[in-house]
């Protein structure tokens, strides 16, 4: 029986997204394709929703996320985009993506970037993020408005250059860690303050 797992590792220079992909995948793994953009329903086939719950994006060159990227992702549980090179990120980027929890962005995003991605976390389907890494982008404030309306498990903020983080934004985090703590689960904030 077939795993559901369907890799595509560089070939010969491939610089487009998989236009085959099986409706029965459950994760998908691209990485090396040169991908520049990931435009509207990058991974909608033939007007079907997939029932993909992984996809694994990293090592792409990614520089553009359009709006309802990942439109009929819906199932998704875990998106991973590290190490790509993103200079543009729609604020509808992530809609849609209601089942959401684990969101990997490690050593992506530009300065640029960097403000773009506020608006795109603040999508309402992303409400029940439990993780969200963002290590390794030189940001100086954490992208997010409001930390509390977020059901964040673990945030990642390594190797970042946070210059302030607010006394709104600690005091989320003590409370919603704290909880999830009470919760008896593993709870992990890294960060780096200069």
């Amino acid at each position: 029986m077939d795993s559901g797992t369907v890799t595509c590792l560089p070939d010969g220079g491939h610089t487009d997204l998989p236009a085959d992909v099986p409706t029965w995948t459950s994760t998908l793994i691209l990485k090396g394709r040169n991908i520049s953009t990931l435009p509207q329903g990058a991974f909608t086939v033939n007007g079907t929703e997939l029932g993909m719950t992984t996809l694994s994006l990293s090592y792409n060159g990614i520089q553009t996320i359009e709006p309802y990227a990942f439109l009929g992702l819906s199932r998704l549980h875990l998106l991973d985009l590290s190490h790509n090179h993103l200079e543009t990120i729609s604020s509808r980027a992530f809609h849609g993506l209601l089942e959401l929890r684990s969101l990997f962005l490690n050593y992506s995003i530009s300065a640029d970037a960097a403000a773009q991605l506020s608006g795109a976390l603040s999508a309402p389907g992303l409400r029940n993020l439990h993780r969200l890494e963002l290590a390794g982008n030189q940001l100086k404030f954490i992208p997010m408005e409001r930390l509390d309306l977020y059901n964040l498990h673990a945030l990642v903020l390594i190797n970042n250059s946070m210059e302030n983080i607010g006394s709104e934004n600690i005091s989320s985090l003590y409370q919603n860690f704290q909880k999830i703590a009470d919760s008896t689960f593993n709870v992990n904030v890294m960060c780096n303050l200069i």
